[in-house]
């Protein structure tokens, strides 16, 4: 019984922390009107020189929390997050959502769908 409960409660943690940012595809990116969206490249400032999503800003995932303040205006818009594949894109994501940040989206794809779809680079 107490395994029971045990496993019981641990997926119930599991659901509550499962909130996961939503997929955006590269196209509907292109198509939306982001003039009050906060596009965010969370690659190093390196890779983000060589080439983004035009109107993205650069803050690295492991800066994210300590950024927090500096974009709180956009805590109930879409806030759009991307790396190179994904990895630092989910670790950049759960940091919003833990800050109750409404509206988190993942570029699909990330810089390499966008630059395989034939996208253009800023620079």
């Amino acid at each position: 019984m107490k395994s029971f409960l045990a496993l019981f409660i641990a997926l119930l943690s599991l659901t509550v922390i499962a909130e996961e940012a939503v997929d955006i595809k590269p196209a509907e990116l292109l198509q939306a009107d982001t003039s009050e969206w906060l596009i965010i490249d969370v690659r190093s400032a390196e890779e983000y020189a060589e080439g983004h999503v035009p109107g993205a800003i650069n803050i690295p995932h492991t800066d994210m929390a300590a950024q927090m303040s500096t974009i709180q205006t956009y805590k109930d818009k879409p806030v759009v997050v991307y790396c190179r594949s994904g990895y630092r894109a989910g670790k950049a994501a759960d940091v919003l959502i833990e800050a109750d940040f409404s509206d988190v989206r993942h570029l699909e794809g990330d810089i390499m769908g966008w630059r395989n779809a034939g996208h253009e680079l800023e620079q």
